[in-house]
């Protein structure tokens, strides 16, 4: 398990970069270390996580950035309980939640992919997002769950993975929430 150590010097903040390129690099920061312990999936399980609602307004950039970069920094510092298994859920996602978000997402959480499936981002895919190529890194993942035998609900790249660079980087930031009901993401991107 992670635990605070006062004695760290693996702190990434840097207020010139702002919240969304601190959570990248906090991002960047956790799969270096997965790969580093060699877990199978990435350590952002949460006793709080948030509600995939949030998630869609942060990706829609409905948030107060600087609002929430203070309650980012509040909330580090609180020692929270045990994390736990969220329970599958079938509640509605909002409509127009990126795709392309739910399918990056499928590498990029602290839970199996698919019954004894747990799998890390393939290598290439935080350089893409960081060069703002989200398109090229769904389209890694694609491939990275099809070579896994896992089901998507497509067969070919949709349109809707270009996106603009702000709207790139607030992704990148995204992956790194921990979502409640992530099942429900499971589903909008692969055939369960």
């Amino acid at each position: 398990g992670w635990e605070w150590d006062d004695r760290s010097r693996a702190v990434v903040w840097r207020d010139a970069i702002g919240l969304y390129g601190n959570l990248e690099a906090i991002l960047a920061q956790r799969l270096m270390l997965a790969r580093e312990d060699g877990l199978m999936t990435m350590p952002l399980a949460s006793t709080l996580p948030a509600a995939v609602d949030d998630v869609h307004a942060l990706l829609d950039g409905r948030l107060d950035e600087t609002r929430l970069a203070r309650l980012v920094r509040a909330v580090a510092l609180v020692r929270h309980g045990k994390e736990t298994v969220p329970t599958a859920t079938t509640d509605a996602l909002p409509p127009d939640l990126s795709r392309v978000y739910a399918l990056l997402k499928q590498v990029f959480s602290p839970w199996p992919v698919a019954e004894g499936l747990a799998l890390l981002p393939p290598t290439d895919v935080l350089p893409r997002l960081r060069a703002r190529d989200v398109a090229g890194a769904a389209r890694s993942v694609a491939r990275h769950l099809q070579a896994h035998q896992v089901p998507l609900r497509f067969t070919r790249p949709d349109p809707g993975w270009i996106v603009p660079p702000s709207t790139a980087q607030r992704m990148s930031a995204a992956l790194l929430v921990p979502v409640q009901h992530h099942r429900a993401l499971h589903g909008l991107v692969i055939r369960l």
